[in-house]
């Protein structure tokens, strides 16, 4: 079957005693999903680490969360809650964004960003 595409059904059902009743519904196909997915990003700084949540939600579900840190992907989490954590050592002093691609089952992809400073 076709997506998006409106279908007419016809049964017919004869019972033991030779009677018979005829049917006609019509159905319609769902088409691709195109939903993009809901998601945020928030920043903790702790003594020794960033630490980078995300909180995601989509239509059919939530395949897997990237983390990217100035472009860079840093780590990509396949379960809720959706973190990652870098030192603070390996983060240089200045303005900084990370952003969280949420990826849900069909590929459609949501993003959220942040920016912080060091």
């Amino acid at each position: 079957l076709v997506g998006n595409t409106t279908y007419m059904y016809r049964l017919r059902a004869v019972n033991g005693g030779g009677n018979s009743a005829l049917i006609t519904a019509q159905g319609q196909t769902a088409g691709p999903d195109t939903i993009v997915p809901k998601v945020s990003v928030t920043v903790q700084k702790t003594s020794k680490n960033y630490t980078f949540t995300a909180t995601a939600t989509d239509n059919i579900g939530i395949v897997k969360v990237e983390f990217w840190l100035d472009g860079k992907l840093i780590a990509t989490d396949t379960s809720a809650a959706y973190t990652a954590s870098v030192r603070l050592s390996s983060v240089t002093t200045g303005m900084h964004t990370i952003e969280a691609r949420a990826f849900d089952k069909a590929g459609n992809v949501g993003r959220a960003s942040v920016a912080f400073t060091k």
